[in-house]
């Protein structure tokens, strides 16, 4: 048989679905190893009572309350010079590992309302603690896009060293 350099036979085929199943199974296996695995299927999980968003005025009512978990996006070093009342941290930079120290807190909060905040309307890291604590089972995640900025600017109380 004369086999060109591009010509391709049944073996050759097998081998490549072979190597294609063996690579999946390794994926899927070393996934299935990692602490927080990635999910399988993309589910977007809806925000509590439809809104995923708070206002001001919603999120501190959330606050005084003590009606949800509030989580601190921010880098570490910005929540310590001063963060909402009652907050916890949970920077997007650094979420795995504080998601393993934050575990048993977040999962009393499974089905309760978990709101996340940043610094200012245009900072994303929000939204992304968002995804990955919806991805990991979180269903009421909301977020409050005026963030650190919004809430001292209305001279709201704050923790930390920006007493």
């Amino acid at each position: 048989m004369n086999r060109s350099a591009w010509s391709v036979t049944a073996r050759d085929v097998l081998t490549i679905g072979g190597l294609m199943i063996v690579s999946l199974a390794a994926g899927l296996a070393a996934n299935g190893l990692r602490s927080h695995p990635l999910p399988s299927i993309h589910q977007e999980v809806p925000a509590p009572d439809g809104a995923s968003e708070l206002d001001l005025r919603q999120f501190e009512a959330v606050v005084t309350g003590g009606q949800g978990l509030i989580l601190d996006a921010r880098p570490e070093p910005f929540f310590r010079l001063g963060h909402v009342p009652g907050a916890l941290s949970l920077p997007r930079e650094d979420f795995d590992d504080a998601f393993d120290r934050l575990r048993g807190r977040l999962e009393t909060f499974r089905a309760g309302l978990v709101v996340v905040y940043c610094s200012d309307p245009a900072c994303n890291d929000s939204r992304r603690v968002q995804t990955h604590l919806r991805s990991l089972g979180v269903a009421r995640v909301a977020v409050f896009p005026g963030g650190w900025d919004q809430w001292t600017g209305a001279g709201l109380p704050a923790e930390g060293a920006r007493q």
